[in-house]
């Protein structure tokens, strides 16, 4: 009876001693996140490359993982109708013979109107030869006329003839990195098939349901605190990008864009986060 009357009562002191504050640390405030729906944070720029045309992938010319600039070629389907089109168009612009053939015809029928007239200023050629003479030039003006016309439609188709092989050809939006490839070569694709992801992961966004209570703390620019879940587990510093100026009255929220700079490219894009409310600690070690 005394042995239980005694572990009573260390038990007793035990838990008194625990829960008192150890003396010479000073305060540091626990911070929660609010207590609202997580955001996934995605990179500023992310796409979904798809087909632009029915088609067999015919090259990938990237690897995932791998850096790109803006209109780096990821992928070309099979373009090999097209590029003999091009080829065709390329070499009917690259004949000008009918060009060259037409210009001598005028050069030719301008000196000849040019000697008729000084004849027929002499009186050493007649009306009927000049209007001759004039009527050759005016010909062979409008040849010349319509072989340069003609070659602007050459040209056009030679153009419409590039803009189809270009079809073939699926080009990063913007420059970053292949995060996924999600196709092979060989396989049938069409419009609705995506191609590769791509991403520049340096500024990464979230957009958030901030409950209504906080309408008017967050402005655009001011910085404030994202909460990582799984697995990285830290805060990071974040900039209010835009605060949308309507309330969701069905869930009392409204919705704010934080941009996290990720230059260093530390930070995984698709993590959980949630915004913390940094002005009031949730509680305090001792004193």
């Amino acid at each position: 009876m005394h042995n239980a009357i005694r572990n009573y009562v260390i038990c007793i002191f035990l838990c008194a001693a625990l829960t008192q504050p150890l003396r010479g640390f000073e305060s540091v405030p626990l911070l929660e996140p609010v207590d609202m729906l997580p955001g996934i944070l995605l990179p500023v720029q992310l796409a979904t490359l798809g087909s632009p045309l029915d088609g067999v992938i015919r090259e990938y010319h990237v690897t995932a993982g791998v850096e790109i600039a803006s209109g780096d070629l990821i992928a070309t389907l099979d373009n090999r109708v097209t590029v003999a089109a091009m080829l065709v168009a390329k070499q009917a612009i690259d004949n000008n013979s009918e060009l060259r053939l037409a210009e001598a015809q005028l050069a030719h029928t301008q000196r000849h109107l040019a000697r008729v007239k000084q004849a027929f200023s002499q009186s050493a050629a007649s009306e009927v030869e000049l209007d001759a003479a004039s009527y050759a030039h005016e010909q062979a003006r409008l040849a010349l006329l319509k072989t340069e016309e003609q070659r602007k439609q050459l040209q056009a188709q030679y153009s419409l003839a590039v803009a189809r092989v270009a079809e073939h050809e699926i080009r990063s939006p913007f420059a970053g990195q292949v995060v996924r490839l999600l196709s092979r070569v060989g396989e049938s694709r069409n419009r609705a098939d995506q191609i590769a992801v791509v991403a520049n992961v340096s500024r990464l966004q979230v957009d958030l349901q901030i409950p209504v209570r906080f309408y008017g703390l967050l402005q655009t620019g001011q910085q404030h605190t994202l909460r990582l879940a799984a697995p990285i587990h830290k805060d990071v510093q974040a900039t209010v990008d835009f605060v949308e100026p309507q309330i969701d009255s069905a869930t009392q929220t409204f919705r704010v864009r934080f941009v996290v700079d990720n230059h260093d490219q530390q930070l995984p894009f698709g993590i959980a986060c949630h915004w913390v409310d940094t002005r009031q600690p949730l509680a305090h070690a001792s004193k």
